[in-house]
């Protein structure tokens, strides 16, 4: 299954957190049918990398119609072009 934009929103309902000398991060909350490989594989966010940034976190519930799980995920890379990647960082 491919990324699904309208189940993909803002926690912060669109104010971004900001450190001294940083960029601007969110919170995402994202809720798919898609499980853990599908979600975590280079590139399966590259059609949102104009809304997402470096340090980003993904809230998501995955698999809803297998086993669901719940896994937070970080944006490691946003290129301007090539593959927006994702890394782990919990262990549920």
């Amino acid at each position: 299954m491919a990324f699904e934009p309208r189940s993909f929103r803002s926690k912060s309902a669109g104010v971004a957190l900001a450190t001294s000398g940083a960029r601007s991060a969110r919170d995402w909350r994202y809720i798919t049918n898609d499980d853990h490989a599908t979600v975590a594989a280079a590139g399966y966010f590259n059609n949102h990398r104009a809304h997402v940034g470096v340090g980003d976190y993904v809230y998501a519930s995955v698999d809803l119609d297998g086993t669901p799980q719940a896994r937070i995920y970080m944006f490691n890379s946003v290129p301007a072009s090539g593959n927006v990647t994702v890394v782990q960082v919990n262990n549920s």
